[in-house]
């Protein structure tokens, strides 16, 4: 797990924890509302790329992929642990499009984060609601990287993370009640 750095002839050391290659995210830390702020905005960053990516590179098992997941979302009732489940596929699904394996390897990788959010957010809304509105972002995603355009992806993408956000109370625009010195500038998913 790059935690361990055997030297032959040396001996084996344990890596320090800012050294290592494997990452790791404390699923308690994601119970921290600052923690949860931040998995956004690497979301923001991985998964609208990753949407241009795959309009531009996606097969057409790509898109039967998306298709199923989407169908399995709408049918599953009030949203059980295999609507969660039909969700993150989707992610996979585009991730998998982008044709780049490192991209969907760590987009698996933030889906298993990902999983207890959207369980919060189902606790706070009115479930019908939210399936439906997400659902309808899923749709505009997949409908954007089936015609192939980049920019309408990335920007079906951004709707999509900005709203899944706000169901939650993150504004990953601004980002209020952070402080930030005069040389730093907050990352925005605006284009």
């Amino acid at each position: 797990d790059g935690i361990i750095d055997s030297r032959q002839g040396v001996g084996a050391f344990v890596m320090e924890p800012s050294r290592r290659s494997t990452l790791r995210i404390d699923a308690d830390a994601l119970r921290n509302h600052d923690s949860i702020e931040s998995l956004f905005e690497l979301r923001g960053l991985l998964e609208i790329e990753t949407a241009g990516l795959a309009a531009v590179r996606h097969t057409k098992k790509h898109l039967r992929a998306m298709e199923r997941s989407i169908k399995q979302m709408r049918e599953t009732e009030h949203w059980s642990e295999e609507g969660v489940d039909a969700d993150l596929d989707f992610h996979h699904a585009i991730a998998s499009a982008s044709g780049n394996p490192y991209v969907e390897k760590f987009v698996i990788f933030l889906s298993d984060h990902m999983r207890e959010t959207i369980v919060v957010t189902r606790k706070g809304f009115a479930l019908d609601d939210i399936v439906n509105i997400t659902i309808g972002e899923h749709v505009a995603v997949m409908d954007a990287i089936g015609v192939k355009d980049w920019d309408l992806a990335r920007e079906a993408m951004r709707a999509h993370i900005k709203g899944a956000a706000q169901r939650l109370g993150i504004d990953v625009c601004t980002r209020p009640g952070r402080k930030m010195s005069k040389n730093q500038r907050m990352i925005s998913f605006e284009t």
